[in-house]
């Protein structure tokens, strides 16, 4: 006779830090209290619920009664809730004082207000490293779930998938589920009838009990394209459960910690740095991304998709290579983790520098696949505003009401020095090993990152608009379908936005282009520098004297022109007073040849200014005349101001120069791809101040500029527009 099944029914409900209030009022509506509804019309049958805590925090504010319900669900035992780390970090990345403390501090949340006692942890994007075992076993974690992709990445055989393992780290043990990728491509978009099938082949051949996993995001049952009316209108989820009930005799739902109760392990795994299958693959390069995909179709073609499980992607580790902007965020991290660790025990204002540090590491923005992530500006604000803060209130502990100073520190961990410039107002990180640039600007309060982009970089998935340009976006009545399925596109002739930068997008990149440069060539690379100044190695040197800091970067390179090569010398000296959000310039450009050089000397500056198109962010002139929003693509001459306003995060750039320059701008717009498609993003305003300049033999000329950050309250600037943006609660774009 064939054995009992257990079957365990998960969901992962998650929302990021910095995501818009109607979005996740929507994925509410849509998704979270509709599932919640119908399991409760359901009381036979008990699962399992993981809240992000910034989802959670959001709903115990705009949603308590809803709170009260899950609360009084698992005060009941019909549902269990999982814990997890507070603010869902990828637990691998964080210094495990920060791992234990999101751990612990979830844990104590769900059992104070949810009267949930915590055994298992929700493991981000099921990011995994051996280490992890003893880390949670120190949280008083029992088990977690992780894709059955990593297990058959150790050689476990899918028919030995249907019970629960133990893994060990240090001594310290912990108990793993295998979650069913075959049951998360099949719910909810096969029939009930069908996937209850596949539930009960698992013992059809078994006397012994059988235990399987179904444990998927929570956004697939009601927000993903489709879903909702699939699952509610037409009643997909209540078939499911009716389907459930009727089979009892068979299958048994069960709770993980019912399992991990009345099940013995079926033996001990040790398991490979591993993620879910498309994570791994997400995670290569996009050329070895686009060799991966056409591996597999070829396997699949002749029919050898078995040893596809054998194949693998690359770490989660790799985004921080695959997107240089992932590796800065997380130096970022640490940074700020560095400075909270140093204060810690140390009362009401660590706990508040501790919750910002925490939620700063929210995953989302660390990584990118079908979901925008690292190609969110609203995320990366979110992550970098937190750590900003994180570090301003244990600096606030510690009394370092400090004089402006310089560090001189591999801030990026590539082992080469950067430089940090910072005051009471502002702090500004330098590469000298790559063009002096100065790629991250902070402005303290009100904690932005000014300089917070990402780069136009290849994408595997842009073969979609390569090979076939015609991709149309889905229409409303599409019926739902997993976002793996075919890729198509928000808008039509995305591929024209397929050009790729040269360098990061950053600030100070020394430029120096053919006299001939038109303005137009800028967004599209098709100019021509005559010497690398923008990404080259400059020496430097620092000092501190007469109330301010200064350090001045060096670089001599061949320029090439009609009359052959010449050497050009580049010192840029930057001077940050001890007081005030100023970073003043001085190029300086010297002829050390024995001819005359005639070229384009251009200062280029990215700036993330979150929205290309909204009516609150804009350039202003000299005499304050509004010049176009962030999208303007602008050619002007004989400026010697123009600011960059921003009243949404209340805050103005102006890039003065008490040198006459030509000013060229344009819109850094990326294609990404999120659950609804190919997408265009606006990732910052490039503008290229620029000088012609002419040097006779041996002849220096200097060029000024500075960058001039004002913050304001709220209440001083915002304009109408914005404010019926805040009050209403409805976005811009």
């Amino acid at each position: 006779m064939p054995g009992k099944i257990k079957f365990v029914f998960a969901m992962h409900n998650h929302q990021p830090v910095g995501n818009f209030d109607h979005v996740i009022a929507s994925a509410f509506d849509d998704a979270y209290e509709p599932f919640v509804d119908v399991m409760e019309r359901h009381p036979a049958i008990p699962f399992v619920l993981h809240f992000s805590g910034c989802l959670l925090e959001w709903m115990e504010k705009h949603q308590p009664d809803f709170c009260k319900r899950v609360a009084a669900l698992s005060a009941t035992g019909r549902l269990e809730l999982m814990g997890g780390g507070y603010y869902e970090p990828i637990l691998t990345m964080l210094p495990e004082r920060d791992l234990l403390g999101q751990v612990r501090t979830y844990s104590a949340h769900l059992k104070v207000h949810y009267h949930a006692s915590v055994r298992g942890a929700w493991v981000a994007e099921r990011v995994w490293e051996q280490p992890l075992a003893s880390s949670l076993a120190k949280a008083k974690i029992q088990y977690v779930a992780l894709d059955d992709h990593h297990f058959k990445a150790a050689g476990f055989s899918p028919e030995a998938l249907t019970s629960y393992f133990v893994t060990e780290d240090q001594g310290h043990t912990l108990s793993v589920f295998p979650m069913s990728e075959r049951l998360r491509y099949l719910i909810p978009f096969a029939s009930p009838e069908e996937c209850i099938e596949h539930i009960l082949s698992f013992g059809a051949e078994r006397e012994e009990e059988t235990l399987i996993v179904y444990a998927d995001d929570g956004e697939k049952f009601g927000t993903w394209p489709g879903t909702h009316k699939l699952i509610y209108t037409e009643g997909w989820l209540e078939r499911f459960l009716t389907l459930l009930e009727e089979h009892r005799d068979r299958i048994e739902v069960v709770t993980f910690s019912q399992a991990l109760d009345a099940l013995a392990p079926a033996g001990r795994a040790y398991l490979p740095d591993c993620s879910y299958r498309e994570m791994t693959e997400w995670a290569l390069p996009a050329p070895a991304l686009a060799r991966y995909e056409d591996e597999v179709k070829s396997l699949d073609a002749c029919g050898k998709h078995s040893i596809a499980s054998f194949l693998r992607g690359g770490s989660w580790r790799n985004f921080k290579t695959k997107y240089p902007e992932v590796n800065t965020l997380y130096a970022r991290m640490l940074l700020a983790s560095e400075a909270v660790g140093s204060i810690a025990g140390t009362g009401r204002q660590y706990m508040a520098a501790l919750t910002h540090l925490f939620r700063g590491q929210c995953n989302c923005a660390y990584w990118h696949g079908v979901f925008g992530g690292l190609y969110l500006p609203h995320l990366r604000d979110a992550a970098y505003g937190n750590l900003i803060r994180a570090g301003q209130v244990a600096k606030s502990v510690l009394g370092n009401g400090q004089p402006a100073h310089i560090t001189v520190r591999d801030l990026d961990l590539d082992a080469r020095p950067e430089i940090l410039l910072e005051n009471q107002s502002i702090a500004a990180f330098f590469k000298p090993d790559r063009g002096a640039q100065l790629y991250e600007l902070d402005l303290l309060d009100p904690a932005v990152n000014v300089i917070n982009t990402v780069s136009r970089k290849p994408e595997a998935y842009h073969r979609a608009l390569t090979e076939d340009p015609s991709h149309e976006a889905n229409p409303a009545d599409t019926p739902a379908q997993t976002i793996h399925a075919e890729i198509t596109a928000k808008e039509s002739d995305l591929e024209r936005l397929l050009v790729y930068d040269r360098d990061l997008r950053s600030c100070l990149i020394d430029r120096i282009l053919d006299p001939a440069t038109i303005a137009e060539q800028m967004p599209t690379n098709t100019y021509t520098e005559l010497a690398d100044f923008s990404s080259g190695p400059y020496a430097f040197n620092k000092e501190k004297k007469e109330e301010a800091l200064t350090v001045s970067f060096q670089r001599s390179a061949p320029l090439a022109s009609d009359g052959g090569e010449g050497i050009l010398n580049v010192v840029k000296k930057v001077t940050m007073p001890e007081a005030g959000a100023i970073i003043e310039v001085e190029v300086s450009l010297q002829n050390q040849s024995g001819r005359d050089m005639d070229f384009v000397f251009a200062t280029e500056l990215n700036f993330s200014m979150q929205s290309g198109s909204a009516p609150d962010r804009y350039y202003l002139s000299e005499a304050d005349e509004n010049l176009g929003k962030m999208d303007a693509r602008l050619d002007l001459a004989d400026m010697r101001r123009i600011s960059l306003i921003d009243e949404w995060r209340r805050f103005r750039l102006n890039i003065l120069s008490t040198r006459p320059y030509g000013l060229w701008t344009y819109p850094v717009e990326t294609v990404s791809i999120s659950e609804a498609g190919l997408e265009r993003i606006f990732q910052a305003a490039c503008l290229l101040p620029h000088w012609r300049v002419h040097l006779l033999s041996g002849q220096t000329v200097q060029i000024p500029l500075a960058i001039c950050a004002e913050a304001w309250d709220e209440e001083e600037t915002a304009g109408e527009e914005t404010q019926k943006v805040r009050r209403e609660g409805v976005p811009i774009e």
